[in-house]
């Protein structure tokens, strides 16, 4: 992080773009080229820690009106989320609050399934991750993945750029994509984005 920072004084860089995985959900990386003068090209650093846990992204998906799926916050045990799942109905996803790349993701069918795969998307998430923490969903075969793509110019939000239909990549866990996700239900807001900043809205069509 420092070596970045230090080569964008040296060549005069205005902006820094991370690319994907690492520095680019580096909250504290954002953090260090705000306090630097240097743009960094992606979602601020607040958003960045309010994304960047599943269970709080539900959490603000709730407060702000979208429909999801039935799931669950944090599991404190395996007794609260064979609970949960009973009221979900089966099949379950059980997945890691800070995971990602497809690890930490397990489908469970039944409480056999669950009560296997508790301790193992726990003990992924603490190892990949630092982080124990796991939720439920309730499982949806054959949904439709589909990402809302919104970039700040440095002035305002643009409410939506485009679309891209990820269903194929969603199911396979490589991050690829179609551009024209085709119909979106509801509609994407103006969102505060915030200087150069870019997110992505995962939405699940179903």
């Amino acid at each position: 992080m420092d070596l970045l920072l230090a080569a964008a004084r040296e060549h005069g860089a205005q902006a820094i773009y991370h690319g994907y995985g690492f520095l680019s959900e580096s909250a504290e990386f954002a953090d260090a080229c705000e306090a630097a003068g240097i743009a960094f090209v992606g979602p601020t650093p607040l958003q960045i820690r309010e994304f960047g846990l599943k269970h709080r992204s539900r959490e603000l998906a709730a407060q702000a009106g979208v429909p999801m799926t039935p799931g669950t916050g944090l599991l404190a045990s395996l007794g609260e989320a064979l609970t949960q799942a009973e009221r979900i109905g089966y099949p379950v996803m059980l997945k890691s609050t800070a995971g990602g790349g497809g690890i930490g993701l397990s489908r469970c069918e039944n409480e056999a399934e669950l009560t296997v795969a508790f301790d193992s998307v726990q003990r992924m998430g603490e190892h990949f991750f630092r982080d124990g923490g796991a939720f439920i969903e309730r499982y949806v075969d054959n949904a439709r993945h589909v990402e809302v793509q919104i970039f700040g110019d440095g002035a305002a939000a643009q409410p939506e750029s485009h679309r891209r239909n990820a269903s194929a990549a969603a199911a396979c866990g490589d991050p690829q994509g179609a551009a024209g996700g085709g119909r979106t239900a509801g509609r994407v807001r103006e969102l505060p984005v915030g200087r150069h900043g870019g997110i992505h809205l995962r939405l699940g069509a179903l």
